[in-house]
């Protein structure tokens, strides 16, 4: 069986925690495009600390044009980096390597732009807006998750299997997105948890995808 990954609890929105990034779907199924963009960005991106992902963020954009949803991704970043037992380690270093991948960042073609995320409170947290790679956002928002993207990137960006202790186990990132029969079982137990249902799989031998479609409450900031 696959390793467990929950389905969002229907009434989280976007919990920010330092030393804690936020899994939600756009994390799990939209983040993974960007590896499209080379392994330089891939090794800049790295460098910095990372508290969740989404598709919008509605504190910056406040007005019903500029809240469409459109094929980008927001990055929310601790420019402070590292936070462990309670404390940053390096803060210094951390923001001159903060600031160097952002001015890398902005000679990018796919950079759209990047501010304080809440410099009232949180001078340390800063927003990163990129396009995405591909068109990937209608598919996303309707939980099309099996047309998003064709074998070849697959296997380019998702990793079939993933190391949970010494076990080798099935990525249920890949298993979602190519519909793995194998895994099943898990999303049955997903449904059952999440909803307090006692489903089998021939209750939901009809469904076309094994995750369900994003909450918008779940993917975007300051909802």
């Amino acid at each position: 069986m696959a390793n467990t990954f929950p389905l969002i609890d229907v009434n989280k929105k976007i919990e920010i925690k330092p030393g804690k990034i936020f899994i939600n779907r756009t994390y799990k199924y939209l983040s993974p495009s960007l590896k499209l963009y080379g392994e330089e960005f891939i090794t800049k991106m790295r460098m910095l600390y990372c508290l969740g992902v989404g598709i919008q963020d509605y504190g910056f954009n406040k007005t019903p044009d500029s809240r469409k949803f459109e094929n980008k991704i927001y990055y929310l970043m601790d420019v402070n980096g590292e936070y462990a037992f309670g404390k940053y380690s390096s803060i210094e270093k951390n923001k001159i390597d903060f600031f160097r991948v952002i001015s890398w960042l902005r000679g990018q073609e796919y950079y759209v732009t990047d501010y304080p995320f809440d410099s009232g409170k949180n001078g340390n947290q800063h927003m990163i807006v990129l396009k995405l790679p591909m068109d990937l956002i209608h598919k996303f928002l309707t939980g099309s998750y099996t047309e998003m993207y064709d074998n070849p990137t697959i296997e380019k960006i998702i990793p079939k299997t993933t190391k949970i202790l010494r076990d080798e186990v099935l990525n249920p990132i890949f298993a979602v997105l190519t519909k793995n029969p194998d895994y099943l079982p898990t999303y049955v137990e997903q449904l059952n948890n999440d909803y307090h249902t006692s489903l089998n799989a021939e209750d939901v031998k009809h469904h076309t995808q094994f995750d369900i479609p994003p909450l918008p409450k779940n993917e975007i900031f300051r909802w």
